[in-house]
């Protein structure tokens, strides 16, 4: 009987040393799965544009920092990685790759930076048409470092489509779902249903087969924490920077709205001063008739 019943803890144990095995690898963020898996970069051909001399079109994105192994190739040369360093040209068509327990930045026109977390592989779906992201695999955190109305980009991640307007966010997708959260500004989030999901800063939304997930709410600083402190600290001086620019548009937009409810208000006082002028006058015209009769 005593036998019995420690082979029935033993297997009491293992069984929940499993179940929390799993539980662990079921709860990871992308940011644990970049250190933790090895994904493979992909190897298929991407649509490339070149110029009339059979060149590479430069698409004004450089590479600004790395920390650690970021590669990058051709997208039509499925073989060829490179090893990218701070200041390489991006090409319409490229692939860039961070590998494990790497980080890379790219410097965008306008003042936009992409932060790419390790293992995380990005096509530069480029040309004369449109500007398109694909976030193959893996975790960027895209930042319009001005307040700018006209910026926009479209990014696709793997079960869902972006259209990010002056935005803070990150995006994060594998083969199963994709995510998105607003740390500042707005964006548009497709599903593969065509449903339209739209967010504005602190919502984020999952998206999988069945279509985009309920809009959440989400802590800034706790997403943060997944970054390296120097873009923490970038990050949370943008999202400053703009709260404040808000702030003061408030402001001046309700000293607007004093000014021309005071006007109204002026104005009213007037006609009633008028009003009350006439009735004074008619008054006396009234009195000195009657005495002159």
């Amino acid at each position: 009987m005593k036998g019995m019943l420690k082979l029935f803890l033993i297997f009491s144990l293992l069984g929940i040393l499993f179940a929390q095995s799993n539980l662990g690898l079921n709860g990871f963020t992308f940011a644990e799965k970049a250190n933790t898996a090895d994904y493979e970069p992909s190897t298929d051909k991407f649509t490339v544009t070149i110029d009339s001399e059979g060149k590479y079109i430069d698409s004004g994105y450089r590479v600004s920092d790395t920390d650690g192994e970021v590669l990058i190739r051709r997208g039509d040369q499925p073989n060829a990685w490179e090893n990218a360093f701070s200041g390489d040209i991006i090409y319409e068509g490229d692939v860039l790759f961070t590998t494990k327990d790497t980080e890379g930045t790219i410097v965008f026109p306008d003042q936009v930076t992409l932060h790419m977390q390790a293992q995380t592989e990005l096509f530069f779906d480029f040309n004369d048409q449109r500007k398109q992201l694909n976030v193959i695999y893996g975790k960027i955190l895209f930042d319009f470092e001005e307040d700018n109305d006209q910026a926009s980009m479209h990014f696709d991640l793997s079960k869902a489509s972006v259209m990010s307007e002056d935005s803070i966010l990150i995006c994060e997708s594998d083969a199963a779902s994709s995510r998105v959260l607003v740390l500042a500004g707005k964006a548009e989030v497709t599903d593969q249903n065509k449903v339209i999901t739209q967010l504005i800063a602190n919502e984020e939304v999952v998206s999988q087969e069945s279509g985009n997930e309920n809009v959440k709410t989400f802590s800034v600083e706790s997403e943060l924490l997944d970054w390296t402190a120097d873009i923490r600290n970038k990050v949370n001086a943008d999202i400053e920077s703009r709260q404040s620019k808000l702030s003061d548009a408030q402001l001046q937009e309700a000293t607007i709205n004093d000014v021309q409810e005071n006007s109204k208000y002026d104005m009213n006082s007037i006609i009633k001063l008028f009003a009350v002028l006439i009735l004074v006058v008619g008054a006396i015209y009234f009195v000195l008739g009657k005495r002159n009769k």
